[in-house]
């Protein structure tokens, strides 16, 4: 992207309340949040409603984790953290509806391709290993409204700007 386009681009990024997913601003400051889904309805299920962050991960005793990859100029991790009992067909779904709402909306403010690899489900007793180096990570909940129920899950959202052999 020549020099002209891309301030273009930080010119409609800030007027709209988001930052570049490549400046450090966004990537070390709670700016993030602006790109989470605040909100959706999940079918005829209920709705879903991102909460205030909670600062740090639960007890993962009897937890699952759903990874997901948002990949383009930066990897995000993105990795739900629920409890073992609920059905993992449905959350799995959330967390797509999720991760592809911030790869849309990264793609709409930045010019940028990003995708999603599918989920990989990661049971408590596993040992699972945080991409290095971790530039930024910060922890979401969410809550799924469905009846009278309230069922409150996690979303770890952790970037990396790991490059690929042979780029600068």
């Amino acid at each position: 992207m020549n020099s002209k386009n891309k301030s273009i681009v930080q010119s409609s990024l800030s007027n709209s309340g988001l930052l570049p997913i490549n400046d450090s601003t966004l990537l070390r400051t709670n700016e993030f949040r602006k790109i989470l889904p605040q909100s959706f309805n999940f079918y005829s299920l209920g709705q879903v409603v991102l909460q205030q962050s909670p600062g740090r991960i639960t007890d993962q005793t009897g937890k699952t984790e759903i990874l997901y990859i948002i990949e383009g100029d930066t990897k995000i991790f993105m990795t739900l953290l629920l409890d073992s009992t609920l059905d993992l067909s449905i959350y799995s779904e959330m967390g797509n509806i999720i991760a592809a709402r911030v790869a849309s909306t990264l793609e709409q403010n930045s010019n940028t391709d990003w995708m999603i690899t599918p989920p990989v489900c990661i049971q408590s007793n596993e040992i699972t290993k945080t991409p290095q180096p971790i530039d930024f990570s910060q922890l979401y909940e969410y809550h799924h409204l469905i009846d009278l129920e309230t069922i409150a899950f996690q979303v770890l959202i952790t970037l990396s700007h790991q490059r690929e052999a042979g780029n600068a």
